[in-house]
């Protein structure tokens, strides 16, 4: 699950009517910080097609190009606090005011359950047609589209992997995110049995 959420690049394969974008899009990789609790994952794409998802419910001319943005903090022990969307080409950036927005603010947690599930919380709140419940009916039920997308493909890839215990992944410079998220996730398990091989309750690094 970390993988898939820590990878921007399948997006635009993955869930070309949902949630993805265009090829230009995918190819913009995000700059990536190390943070306390975890990482920070940030994309700006200036100029570039809108994702359908989003397209259909703004008031921009069709065919217009769109700025879209995406703030991505992953913290453990596994939630997910998003920030994204778009506004017109040019109308809006980085350090300006978003004028006209499609904007969602996403809060994401995962819970496991046992070594291979995990129960998947979400909530996808958005700032535009507030007053029609019919989009946010809509709204929710695009991303569980989009997360079944993502269900299928993670599925497959664990039967995969269990084929061959031994089979080591290697991470490539695209897997900047996770492989941060795993120095973290592993400073913390260091820290918990440090704590717990002295006979103490389990620690909490803040």
């Amino acid at each position: 699950m970390i993988f898939n959420l820590l990878d921007f690049s399948h997006l635009p394969f993955l869930h070309p009517t949902t949630v993805g974008g265009s090829a230009d899009y995918a190819a913009v990789l995000p700059k990536v910080e190390r943070k306390e609790r975890g990482v920070r994952l940030t994309k700006w794409v200036p100029n570039t097609e809108p994702p359908p998802y989003s397209a259909k419910y703004s008031d921009y001319p069709a065919g217009a190009r769109v700025d879209r943005w995406m703030y991505y903090d992953f913290l453990v022990p596994g939630v997910l606090l998003m920030d994204s969307g778009m506004t017109p080409a040019g109308a809006g950036g980085q350090d300006k005011h978003r004028e006209n927005a499609i904007a969602f603010r996403g809060c994401q947690a995962l819970t496991p359950e046992t070594e291979d599930s995990t129960h998947y919380f979400f909530a996808h709140p958005h700032n535009f047609l507030i007053d029609r419940p019919e989009v946010t009916k809509d709204i929710h039920a695009g991303i569980v589209h989009a997360f079944e997308e993502d269900r299928d493909m993670i599925t497959s890839q664990q039967e995969n992997l269990a084929q061959d215990p031994e089979f080591k992944m290697v991470p490539l410079s695209v897997d900047a995110a996770l492989s941060q998220f795993r120095w973290v996730v592993d400073r913390f398990i260091e820290a918990e049995q440090q704590t717990e091989g002295k006979g103490g309750a389990s620690a909490t690094v803040v």
